[in-house]
């Protein structure tokens, strides 16, 4: 696909698309081009809430924390590099010649497009191409139930440092409890989970899944 095909499809400006494709290593180039950071921010948002309100109105049998699991299957960098991949966006994107494009830069360009488009056409614009990217994100979702990666790739998205774990043991040697705490910082917020499990691993896994739980509804899942 080229830019011109792209533009066409998503029905978008050009500079507005423009925007969205360029990393922001290609201010080392030209300084007055903008990059894709604003719309990627808005795009994360607009795309999680367009999964949300997918998986809510298509299945009411979602537990939240399925909810919490499908929706970061749908959303991870994972899923949407390869979306990137599959319909050649990550041929479009615009960098410095010297920087290798990460999984991540390819996701964010996925998010700054639904960020242009619904800055050019609001929501109902977004969801749209989100209509046409559906199957894409079902089927390259990979689900396979990562509530540390999902976490940690949370804490990414959002720019902000990555979760702190801390851990006690208690109960006898044969049958040892391990009890985990995760804390997230979220400019001066700190919000953490608690949980426990018969191994590190395990408890460590439940307190990422249980904080997931309150991020994805903090009012009815607060920890």
């Amino acid at each position: 696909m080229d830019l011109s095909a792209l533009q066409e499809s998503l029905d978008l400006s050009r500079d507005l698309l423009q925007e969205a494709l360029t990393h922001p290593s290609f201010k080392y180039v030209d300084p007055d081009i903008a990059n894709y950071e604003r719309m990627e921010t808005l795009g994360d948002a607009v795309l999680g809430l367009l999964v949300m309100e997918d998986l809510v109105s298509s299945n009411d049998k979602f537990a939240p924390g399925e909810l919490t699991t499908t929706r970061s299957s749908m959303v991870k960098n994972t899923t949407l590099s390869k979306i990137s991949d599959e319909l050649g966006i990550t041929d479009l994107i615009i960098a410095a010649p010297s920087y290798t494009l990460t999984r991540r830069d390819r996701a964010n360009v996925i998010e700054a497009i639904f960020g242009a488009l619904f800055t050019e056409g609001g929501y109902d614009k977004a969801k749209q191409w989100y209509v046409q990217l559906k199957p894409l994100l079902h089927d390259l979702g990979d689900n396979t139930g990562n509530p540390i990666g999902d976490l940690q790739e949370y804490t990414q998205r959002k720019r902000i440092k990555l979760p702190s774990y801390t851990f006690s043991k208690s109960g006898p040697d044969h049958n040892p409890v391990f009890e985990a705490t995760v804390s997230i910082d979220i400019r001066g917020e700190i919000k953490s989970a608690t949980a426990t499990g018969g191994s590190k691993q395990k408890s460590r896994e439940s307190a990422a899944a249980e904080l997931l739980r309150f991020l994805a509804d903090p009012v009815r899942n607060h920890p």
